[in-house]
């Protein structure tokens, strides 16, 4: 999944499950700093809103 943001940035479902695997393996770091990519690339979207106040 890593590997997959790299090559394309702007690849949003990429960055949601690194996320998601970020805050399942408890690493709340990575997980907040994919979110905020998240947010950079589509801050309407209200899933990625709620995510972020989840964590």
């Amino acid at each position: 999944m890593e590997a997959a943001v790299q090559q394309k940035p702007n690849f949003e479902e990429a960055w949601y499950n690194l996320a998601l695997i970020y805050q399942q393996n408890e690493n709340y770091t990575k997980a907040l700093a994919a979110i905020k990519q998240l947010l950079l690339l589509n801050p309407e979207k209200e899933v990625y809103q709620d995510l972020y106040k989840e964590i």
